[in-house]
């Protein structure tokens, strides 16, 4: 897979330049518009207006070699099924930029894998496929996640799953996305560990500190804490000899492996792989891939990573795309590589706290499960 931040101008700069753009009545022209400002350094936010279809395109383009920025997805909400618009999750957060993230269920969980800052808020289908950063490489790929516990005799055991609900005979691993417990039955042990900073990043493996042993089930989960829960009376078996203090390893692997994997995010399909349109291909398209809609996507080259936002579902201002045109306009762009995210009333963009488009749900941001920022590095 390939290897994949205005100088401070206030944020009424742009904004008032994007007013102005859409002040003018729209049949005044029939040529594509683009307005381009510098956010931070190596950082841009573009729109483009092309009034013959109609439609306005807002994308940040971030350039790699020069934007001293990191990529994060982040869940909204604290807890696997919370959301909220992006405005209220970038409440405390000094975004440069944010796009929501993936698909989700009535329940508020996101539909595919999502890892936040290394630490896994949850596994995804083998089917659904995800964008991710491991080190400098950036990939899109069908991602999901196998974990092994090493016991102190050299004992170790397949995690069968996490963040999710413990079935028969299987190892959980569990964390504050989860919520505030295991929500499991006493038909098991459970394991609380103490995460070592920074947690367990998926790709890696890490020593945690034996707290307490707890056969009553539906442990407390704390942001300082694991559960691992064991169902079964083979596994009070397994783990009797252990002792409050001691330490415990876990190993979380991505599969396919990319190493040590800071963010993921679902989406689907697959937009443009190696500069070619794969939706193209696609034989069966129900309308999901056929009608015009609000869309948002995300991809990259090897010198540039791509948020982009397609404004819908308001004809005579912007009618939205098919996923065959949003695969073209990411090659436009200069996209490798590119992967389709939720969007319809999902579809939303920030720049420095400021809603940059227009939702198609009367202008007002939908909640949405997760998201995709742009950070300043820390010094």
């Amino acid at each position: 897979m390939r290897r994949n931040t205005l100088h401070v101008i206030a944020v009424g700069g742009f904004l008032l330049g994007w007013l102005l753009l859409m002040a003018m009545p729209f049949g005044c022209a029939s040529e594509d518009t683009r307005k381009t400002t510098e956010i931070y350094p190596g950082v841009y936010y573009t729109i483009i207006h092309r009034p013959a279809v109609p439609n306005y395109i807002h994308v940040v383009e971030i350039r790699r070699d020069r934007a001293a920025v990191g990529v994060h997805a982040i869940k909204t909400g604290r807890f696997l099924r919370a959301t909220m618009p992006l405005a209220e999750a970038l409440a405390d957060v000094e975004a440069l930029a944010a796009i929501n993230g993936d698909f989700f269920s009535q329940e508020g969980t996101p539909s595919g894998a999502q890892v936040s800052d290394g630490e896994p808020v949850k596994d995804g289908p083998e089917s659904w496929y995800a964008l991710g950063i491991a080190g400098k490489e950036m990939f899109i790929d069908r991602v999901h996640f196998s974990g092994r516990v090493f016991l102190n005799d050299e004992r170790s055991f397949s995690i069968n799953g996490f963040n999710r609900p413990r079935q028969d005979k299987e190892i959980i691993y569990y964390n504050a996305y989860y919520g505030t417990s295991s929500g499991t039955n006493a038909y098991g042990v459970e394991l609380v560990l103490r995460k070592p900073t920074g947690g367990a990043a998926v790709g890696d493996s890490a020593e945690y500190l034996l707290l307490d042993i707890d056969s009553t089930g539906n442990h407390l989960i704390t942001d300082s804490t694991v559960v691992l829960s064991f169902h079964g009376d083979i596994h009070k078996n397994i783990i009797r000899d252990l002792r409050i203090g001691q330490t415990v390893t876990i190993s979380i692997e991505s599969q396919p492996s990319y190493g040590a994997i800071s963010t993921l995010i679902g989406g689907y399909p697959l937009l443009v792989r190696k500069k070619q349109n794969m939706i193209a291909s696609e034989i069966n398209k129900t309308n999901f891939f056929t009608d015009a809609n609000a869309r948002t996507a995300v991809g990259y080259s090897d010198e540039s990573i791509f948020l982009v936002c397609v404004d819908g579902d308001q004809p005579n201002y912007s009618v939205g795309m098919s996923l065959d045109d949003l695969a073209e306009l990411m090659i436009e762009l200069g996209c490798d590589d590119a992967l389709n995210l939720d969007g319809g009333g999902s579809t939303t963009m920030r720049i420095r706290g400021q809603l940059a488009n227009r939702p198609s749900g009367g202008g007002l941001e939908r909640n949405i499960s997760n998201a995709l920022i742009v950070m300043p590095l820390r010094q």
